[in-house]
């Protein structure tokens, strides 16, 4: 999944991969959500066995690639 958004830092990236909740609009008004959806994708890697990397750059967006074994 790739989006043209503002983008994150290292430090919220670290903070996402930790568990952490990260407002990436925190200097807008604009945030919404409550970071359910991340928690539930997480979950189901976790239960797929699967796996999740992301890479992003302030001001160019982010790209969150899902990696889920080959089936038998």
């Amino acid at each position: 999944i790739k989006d043209s958004g503002k983008g994150m830092t290292e430090t919220e990236i670290s903070a996402i991969k930790k568990g952490r909740k990260v407002n990436p609009n925190a200097d807008t008004d604009n945030f919404k959500g409550s970071g359910l959806g991340w928690e539930l994708i997480k979950d189901l890697l976790k239960h797929l066995r699967g796996s999740y990397d992301i890479s992003s750059r302030k001001g160019h967006g982010t790209k969150v690639t899902f990696i889920l074994p080959a089936g038998k």
